[in-house]
């Protein structure tokens, strides 16, 4: 092999997905003067991206990655959802271009989206390593919620969920002895905004065959400080990760927002082909009551834990098992749950992976909410909506989906 072809590495994927949104399993009702039923939604997606490695010598090394999404979709059918949605990561990056790159027209079913998602350098002086640019930046152990992950976070009814979204900062690690280190870094907001900044400290110690993992970040003007555990007992993995955020700490900080939220669990091995894990999840953001939902969803208590901290969810506590089972060496299935032990509602999302080679793999799966249902109505007019929930997950719609993904 070539000089240069050690140095650059080109990789990506093209990943087809097409995902059927069940807006009938609500009791959604549509008011105004172009009030529609709610129907079966269908949206198809493709993502195309585009991995580049430059790696001059070995102190000195470079990714960029773009991605190219044709969608169609009909854009109204996004906003029949009421349910609350992730913190917005694109917050954290002090210019960007933009996602929607064509439109043919305000109503149009045809749009193209496009996110440069890497492009940061590495330098690897003798002391760590030093990250500058637009990165992936993840924390914490847990398996199903993360609280401590709040700068790129996922939600549980995420799709596209292989590749974290690349913010803009300055990240330092430095190593303090075998399998432990110091970690760092500023994260700049838009247009890079103090008040919408970010900065972190973490370290990770290895000690008693044991991960520790204390972490601080400063997000928004707000204070997290969080503690993540991960080890083992005989064969099974545990973890424990925790997190308490003080809300506005450089102007009025209102205590009556402060929250709390933690996840525990434990993971087994039944030989080669069955895996099983279990978490419990704590909320400390959200209610205990189902009546009191609709007062986070529509932003009228705690808005910065759901709106900065990446929280979306509206109940207290929660337990969330999953498996997957090896059917076949190219036969995979996968189960898991999110149960509200609140008001006795589940999130059951089933799924099916086939790998038709090295680099190509199918999946299919799905998300249903079972629980009392809630009564939801959504003025077309003014968008004004009035929640009535008796459970939090009859408040998600069965969602289907089919996707391939095939590496190059």
């Amino acid at each position: 092999m070539s000089a240069d072809e050690d140095q650059f590495k080109l990789r990506g994927y093209i990943k087809p997905l097409f995902k059927l949104t069940d807006f009938k399993s609500l009791d959604l009702k549509v008011e105004g003067s172009n009030a529609e039923e709610p129907e079966i939604e269908g949206a198809l997606t493709t993502t195309v991206r585009f991995n580049l490695f430059w790696k001059p010598d070995k102190s000195v090394s470079a990714e960029i990655a773009y991605e190219i999404t044709p969608r169609f979709q009909d854009p109204d059918a996004a906003q029949l959802s009421v349910t609350v949605q992730a913190a917005d990561s694109l917050s954290y990056r002090a210019i960007d271009p933009g996602e929607k790159m064509f439109s043919s027209s305000d109503n149009s079913d045809i749009q193209i989206f496009h996110n440069i998602d890497r492009a940061f350098v590495t330098f690897s002086p003798v002391f760590g390593d030093i990250h500058i640019g637009r990165q992936p930046i993840a924390f914490g152990s847990a398996h199903v919620i993360n609280p401590t992950d709040i700068l790129t976070s996922f939600t549980y009814t995420e799709l596209n969920k292989e590749e974290r979204v690349g913010i803009d900062a300055v990240r330092m690690k430095i190593p303090v002895g075998s399998l432990s280190e110091i970690d760092m870094g500023v994260v700049t907001g838009d247009n890079f905004s103090v008040k919408e900044s970010a900065a972190f400290l973490r370290g990770k110690f290895f000690m008693f065959e044991t991960d520790i993992a204390p972490l601080a970040i400063i997000f928004k003007q707000n204070l997290l400080l969080g503690f993540d555990i991960a080890g083992s007992i005989k064969d099974a993995g545990y973890w424990f990760e925790g997190a308490h955020v003080y809300v506005n700490i450089a102007d009025d900080h209102i205590t009556t927002q402060d929250y709390s939220r933690f996840s525990t669990g434990l993971d087994y091995s039944f030989g080669e082909d069955l895996y099983a894990y279990i978490e419990y999840h704590y909320n400390g953001a959200g209610e205990g009551s189902p009546d009191d939902y609709s007062a986070l969803i529509l932003g009228l208590k705690n808005p910065i834990a759901y709106r900065e901290g990446a929280v979306y969810l509206y109940g207290r506590h929660y337990i969330a098992p999953g498996f997957s089972y090896q059917i076949t060496p190219l036969l995979t299935f996968l189960a898991q749950a999110l149960y509200n032990t609140g008001d006795r509602s589940i999130l059951l999302s089933p799924n099916v992976q086939y790998s038709l080679s090295d680099n190509t793999l199918i999946e299919a799966g799905a998300f249903a909410g079972i629980g009392k249902g809630s009564e939801i109505i959504r003025n077309s007019d003014t968008g004004i909506v009035s929640i009535s929930a008796n459970s939090e997950f009859s408040l998600y719609p069965d969602t289907f989906f089919l996707s391939a993904k095939y590496y190059f």
